[in-house]
């Protein structure tokens, strides 16, 4: 009677590893929750955002983080934030009726001159070219 239900308790219990096993298989791995965490984080804090800040959010150091950003994406925080503004700067020169000065500070940049630098690096070209080339592709 032992050995039978020891066997029925273990044989039990390996299906519900089993299933345990399968279900764990389905969350996101560490590295898959950092990765969204930066980009969930970036995307909601854009104009604010700081290294300082998000690292202070998850949990890790400055420096780990930092080097945990060029190893997941490929690039510092700093460009990764700089591609997520630019792209909203695109929308919205291409989606509404703001002025560009609007726009650069709506995306978080106190600097005018250094945003269209920027812009323009990303782009290859001025807000204002790309808002009448928009306006030009309506029109026709």
């Amino acid at each position: 009677v032992l050995k039978s239900t020891a066997s029925l308790l273990f044989g039990y219990l390996s299906r519900g590893a089993d299933k345990m096993l399968s279900f764990a298989s389905k969350l996101p791995d560490k590295e898959t929750k950092r990765k969204s965490a930066v980009l969930s984080y970036i995307a909601s804090h854009y104009a604010t955002a700081s290294l300082a800040e998000l690292s202070s959010n998850i949990g890790l150091t400055v420096q780990y983080l930092s080097k945990m950003v060029q190893v997941y994406f490929g690039k510092n925080f700093k460009d990764l934030l700089l591609d997520h503004r630019i792209g909203v700067a695109k929308d919205l020169i291409i989606n509404t009726n703001l002025t560009i000065g609007e726009i650069i500070a709506r995306v978080g940049y106190d600097n005018e001159s250094y945003f269209h630098r920027e812009f323009k690096k990303v782009t290859g070209t001025t807000p204002m070219a790309m808002r009448r080339d928009m306006q030009c592709h309506i029109d026709t």
